[in-house]
């Protein structure tokens, strides 16, 4: 490991290497804990990056073969994207934002803009400015006429991104 351009803070050298449990500091400030095994990491072992992602797992002669990380906010990575349901068109939050409560600073909270006083008949999309029902395809204004008559494509693109008033 020394070839990195770091060393070992914490081991124990059995006939000339690094054996058992020990500490090596990365260049750039991540650091390992864990076990070692003639020089590599093998076994448990924590990685702790400068920026606060931790990755605990486990490694085989020097190579992670399984293990799970926790971004500095402790959000836990799942590598499964399609799981992840923050940071998505339909709301914008970030994990700590959702976990804690906190809005956006920018005002750009996805939910309807009844806030302002345009409310949204029940069964329609927001489409920032008016809205689309699905049952006649066309976007209206607030105030209820009209406005215009979405293609095919921006159709889509409501449903999937904005916001639905539903019964509840």
């Amino acid at each position: 490991m020394a070839f990195a351009g770091s060393a070992f803070i914490e081991k124990t050298v059995i006939h000339g290497r690094v054996e058992g449990p020990g500490k090596y500091v990365f260049p750039d400030g991540t650091v390992y804990t864990g076990g070692i095994q003639d020089g590599e990491f093998h076994g448990r072992g924590v990685l702790l990056f400068p920026n606060g992602v931790r990755f605990e797992g486990e490694w085989d002669r020097g190579v992670s073969v399984r293990g799970d990380m926790t971004f500095a906010d402790g959000l836990p990575f799942d590598p499964d994207l399609a799981k992840w349901d923050y940071c998505t068109p339909r709301d914008r939050r970030f994990y700590q934002e959702r976990a804690n409560g906190i809005r956006p600073a920018d005002g750009t909270q996805v939910l309807p803009n009844e806030a302002e006083g345009k409310a949204i008949p029940v069964g329609t999309y927001d489409v920032a400015d008016g809205y689309y029902d699905p049952a006649d395809l066309w976007v209206h204004r607030y105030s209820g006429e009209r406005l215009r008559l979405p293609e095919p494509e921006e159709r889509e693109w409501i449903v999937k991104t904005c916001y639905y008033r539903s019964l509840g």
